[in-house]
C-alpha cells in the first residue's frame, strides 16, 4: 500500500471515529435519530415538570393542559458538542385558557447516568427569571 492511499485510509478513520464524517441530517454514523419532538414522554415530562414548579414556586394557579401542534425546528447531529440534540417547538393550551408558544430541546443520553434523554423547555412570557434568556433564545 502506498504512503498515500494509507494517509487517506487513516485519516477518514480518524474522521468517522471522531464524528467529522459528513452525514445526511436524518443519520449519523450509520445510525438513524428520527426526531423525538412528538414523543409521549417526552411531553408528559414537560407537562409534568411545569406543574411541579407552578405548584411548588410560581402559584399562579394554572397547569398546561395540552400540548400541540410539536415540531422539530432542527437537530445537531454532528457539531461542535458530541451531544446529540433535537431542538423543537409546539403551543402549550393552559388551563386559564390561554395558549402559549413552547421551545424544547431533547439531548440524546443525557438523561439520569447517560440513561435516557434530557428535556430542556421554555414557555414564552412564563420564564420570569429569565432562565432560557430573553424569550427563551437560549432552547431556540
Amino acid at each position: 500500500m502506498s504512503r498515500h492511499a494509507f494517509l487517506t485510509m487513516f485519516v477518514c478513520a480518524i474522521m468517522a471515529l471522531s464524528g467529522l464524517a459528513v452525514s445526511s441530517p436524518a443519520q449519523a454514523g450509520g445510525r438513524d435519530y428520527p426526531p423525538l419532538c412528538h414523543s409521549q414522554s417526552v411531553l408528559n415530562r414537560i407537562v409534568g415538570r411545569f406543574g411541579w414548579a407552578e405548584r411548588r414556586t410560581w402559584h399562579r394557579g394554572f397547569q398546561i393542559e395540552e400540548i400541540v401542534s410539536p415540531q422539530l425546528r432542527y437537530q445537531v447531529l454532528n457539531g461542535p458538542t458530541a451531544i446529540k440534540h433535537d431542538h423543537c417547538s409546539a403551543r402549550a393550551i393552559m388551563t386559564n385558557g390561554t395558549s402559549r408558544r413552547i421551545y424544547y430541546s431533547i439531548e440524546r443520553g443525557q438523561g439520569f447516568a447517560s440513561i435516557g434523554n434530557n428535556v430542556r423547555f421554555c414557555i414564552v412570557g412564563l420564564d420570569p427569571w429569565r432562565i432560557y434568556g430573553a424569550a427563551c433564545s437560549t432552547v431556540r
